[in-house]
């Protein structure tokens, strides 16, 4: 007879990760909040609580994992609602003196049209992106009104006024050139993205330097992230980086 109590409380394996084959670079979305609180029955507020407890958490992995670079889409182009703007607002004032984020020496840069925010918001990016300015042991990029199309049209925009003022030829312009006058013209393509929500959508993020990327879709809210999430997602990378 087969003793399924036995079984159940024998312990998982535990699955190391090789650390010499980990990904340079990982990007991640954070989509659900609305979503989760009405499915959970939760305030807005508390699915905000969530949203930036986890960010908080897979800046850690990062931090453990040695993952020398992660992008993470915070908050998307146009999203101007007063709650939203107040969450993110306290988050950056209270990362901007995170011992963490300082002991661990993480520079952090803002990537999207972070400049058309509020005026409370471009004060308190400035200052987490000011305190963190010398920092070069990891790098973390949130993505702020950010649109992935709009990083693209903007850095053509940038090489037109160039071409305009005749410092560039026309001839010269190749993929390198569009990259190095995009926003994240300093950091490498993401090897991984991770992307939550509801249903297989590709993401906007990164989208000039995500065609190479494994693209792993959680099918789940972010407020339901875990670490296993993360460390499933480095596995997965390594297996099929063989």
């Amino acid at each position: 007879m087969i003793d399924f109590n036995r079984i159940l409380k024998q312990k998982a394996p535990v699955i190391k990760i090789n650390r010499k084959n980990l990904p340079r670079h990982v990007g991640v979305t954070t989509n659900g909040t609305f979503q989760w609180a009405e499915k959970n029955n939760k305030t807005i507020e508390e699915a905000f609580r969530r949203k930036y407890e986890n960010i908080r958490s897979i800046i850690k992995l990062q931090v453990k994992y040695q993952i020398p670079i992660m992008t993470i889409h915070v908050l998307p182009e146009g999203a101007k609602q007063e709650d939203a703007l107040d969450a993110l607002s306290s988050f950056l004032k209270a990362f901007s003196k995170d011992k963490f984020i300082h002991s661990n020496q993480i520079r952090v840069s803002v990537l999207g049209k972070w400049y058309d925010m509020p005026g409370i918001i471009i004060e308190d990016i400035k200052s987490v992106i000011d305190e963190t300015k010398d920092y070069d042991k990891f790098f973390l990029n949130f993505c702020i009104n950010y649109d992935g199309q709009e990083e693209i049209v903007d850095g053509c925009k940038l090489i037109v006024r160039k071409a305009l003022l005749e410092k560039i030829d026309p001839e010269t312009i190749d993929k390198s050139f569009l990259k190095e006058n995009l926003y994240s013209s300093s950091f490498l393509p993401p090897e991984i993205i991770l992307v939550y929500g509801l249903g297989n959508k590709l993401p906007d993020l990164l989208l000039w330097d995500s065609p190479n990327a494994y693209v792993f879709f959680k099918n789940k809210l972010w407020q339901d992230f875990s670490k296993e999430d993360f460390v499933n997602a480095l596995i997965q990378f390594q297996r099929q980086g063989k």
